[in-house]
Parts: structure tokens; C-alpha cells; sequence
């Protein structure tokens, strides 16, 4: 671990030009565990198995802006429970179990790497015992909830398309806790997943490949 991070600390610095990508892919989730709790029926508990439907609307996709190495990015995560129990009408987060990081970057060999946290923002959309969550009971509005926090790891390669474009080919994981309101409660919703992306970048002056 120790010699992983002095590794980092020796990399070379990304180009301190400003970058802005947007990237579409697809996600495996891994199998989590699921709590949902209402005021008055038991707690449902379940290994829960979720689909992110990438290419379906609204899209699976990220965008990220960075300068010398730090960088603001919004992952648009989504997630369909697939296993409902019968207790379970709907449990979907489809407009976004949105993942917000600030990333930390390094050049290392010709690849990007890069670690990154920050809060997972969700949109909840679900059903439970014949009961529909009301968007006015998230805390943030508008169907909005800041739900929990969250972290990634990822590895990226680019590819320079003329002065001013790239191609950015990347893999991720990222792990994330969230509580999500349900009527009469609230859920626990974790996740765990690998990503995969695809997509192009904007630099106001050349990226040197090394």
C-alpha cells in the first residue's frame, strides 16, 4: 500500500489546461443488500439484484471537468431492483442514483488513474405495500435526495484526436451507501459497481501523450 501511494505522489501531473469529457457505457452491479423500513410492517430485507438499463431513457452516462489533476464529475447512475418481493410494487432510481466525486488524477505509463469521493444523489421512484413515495418527501426537492456517500477507483486511456479532441476509454468501480425515503420510511441502498465508458473530451490546448 505504501509503495502504491508514494507511486502516486511521483506520477507526472496531468496537463494543467482545463478538460471537459462526456462519456456513455454500461454497468454491472453487484448483488448488495437491501433494507426497506416501514413505520408499522416488518423490515423487508433482501440480496438485491439491480439493472441499470445504460441505453435506455435516460441514459447511463458521465460528465467531467478537470484542471491539473483535479477534477468535478457527475456519474448518472441508475438502478432497477429486479427481484421485487411481493411487499414490493416498484423500487427503481432512474433519474439518477447520481454519483458526484471529486477526483484526485495521475499520469502513469500512458494511462489517466484516478481516485475520487463525494455524496451520492438520488431520485427515488417506489412503491411498497400498495403505498407510492411522494417526490415532496425528498430532501432536496424536485424528487432530489442527498442520499449518502460514495467512492470510486478508475483507470483511463486517451487517445488525441486533433489539437483540441481525445478519446477517453475508461473502467471504474465505485461504491456507495444510501438512504432513500419510501412512504412511511426509508430504504438502505447500497451499491457496488464496475463501469465501463466510452467517450470524448474538449481541451482548451493540446493533451500530450507521453
Amino acid at each position: 500500500m505504501k509503495l502504491w501511494i508514494v507511486a502516486l505522489l511521483l506520477a507526472a501531473p496531468l496537463s494543467a489546461q482545463w478538460t471537459f469529457q462526456v462519456s456513455v457505457g454500461e454497468v454491472a452491479n453487484l448483488e448488495t443488500s437491501l433494507e426497506i423500513r416501514q413505520k408499522g410492517s416488518p423490515t423487508i430485507e433482501l440480496d438485491a439484484d439491480y439493472e441499470s438499463q445504460s441505453f435506455t431513457s435516460p441514459l447511463y452516462y458521465s460528465l467531467r471537468a478537470g484542471r491539473s489533476g483535479w477534477e468535478l464529475e457527475l456519474i448518472h447512475q441508475k438502478l432497477f431492483l429486479k427481484n421485487r418481493p411481493p411487499e414490493v410494487q416498484r423500487f427503481d432510481i432512474s433519474h439518477g442514483y447520481n454519483l458526484v466525486t471529486v477526483n484526485r488524477a495521475w499520469e502513469i505509463s500512458n494511462f489517466v488513474w484516478r481516485i475520487g469521493a463525494g455524496a451520492v444523489v438520488a431520485h427515488p421512484e417506489n412503491e411498497v405495500r400498495g403505498r407510492e413515495l411522494d417526490s415532496e418527501d425528498t430532501n432536496l426537492g424536485g424528487g432530489y435526495h442527498l442520499a449518502g456517500p460514495v467512492i470510486q477507483i478508475g483507470i483511463e486511456k486517451r487517445f488525441v484526436l486533433g489539437e483540441r479532441w481525445l478519446l477517453g476509454l475508461e473502467a471504474k468501480a465505485s461504491a456507495a451507501r444510501a438512504e432513500v425515503p419510501v412512504a412511511g420510511g426509508e430504504a438502505e441502498v447500497p451499491n457496488a459497481a464496475l463501469h465501463l465508458l466510452a467517450g470524448v473530451g474538449f481541451q482548451n490546448r493540446g493533451f500530450q501523450n507521453r
